[in-house]
This record gives C-alpha cells, sequence and structure tokens, in this order.
C-alpha cells in the first residue's frame, strides 16, 4: 500500500511540475493575443464609426505598440532560451553521472 501511495503522489507531483513549466514555456513564446487585441480594438471603432479612419497618428500609435510588443517579446525570447538552455545543461549533467555510476561492466577473460 505504501508503494501504491508513494508512486502516486510522485506521479502527481511531477505531472503537476510537468504542466506548470509547459504552461509557462508557452507563455514566454506567445505573443499573439496582444497584437490581435490591438487591431481588434481598432476594428471594433471601425465598426461602431463606419466614418472612421485610420489616421497618421493612429497609424504611428499603432506602430509604436506593436514595436513594444516586439520588443518584449524578444526578451521573453531570450528568457525562454536561457531556461531551455539550463534544463539541458541540468539532464546532460544528470544522464552523465547515471552513466558514470552505471558503468557497463567490463568482460573478464575475452
Amino acid at each position: 500500500m505504501f508503494t501504491l501511495l508513494n508512486n502516486l503522489s510522485i506521479s502527481f507531483l511531477s505531472t503537476f511540475f510537468s504542466l506548470t513549466l509547459i504552461i509557462i514555456l508557452q507563455q514566454l513564446t506567445n505573443s499573439k493575443n496582444e497584437v490581435e487585441d490591438l487591431f481588434r480594438e481598432e476594428e471594433k471603432k471601425m465598426r461602431e464609426n463606419n466614418k472612421y479612419k485610420v489616421n497618421k497618428k493612429n497609424r504611428k500609435k499603432i506602430l509604436v505598440e506593436i514595436y513594444e510588443i516586439n520588443k518584449k517579446l524578444r526578451i521573453k525570447i531570450f528568457i525562454f532560451i536561457l531556461i531551455e538552455f539550463s534544463i539541458m545543461l541540468f539532464f546532460y549533467y544528470f544522464v552523465t553521472a547515471f552513466c558514470e555510476v552505471y558503468k557497463k561492466p567490463k568482460l573478464v577473460g575475452l
């Protein structure tokens, strides 16, 4: 009974941490909603007022906002790459240590 409960708790914790990590990494690489919201806002203005036109001032404002979103995305992607690289280094160390501990036994007399 103890083994079953222990394995279940380990499985649940592992799943929880994996899903949390996946969600965090997805948020770091996704800025689609921000850009969509920006254009939906302009589209909403156009639908409410048929005479609404996007003038140069509004275009410049939209371009500045897109530039800001792009800048944030670059920072997020840099953080994503750092996290991914650290995870890869950790697993490389883990596999190397595992292989060092459990070496293939040498056959004697061959």
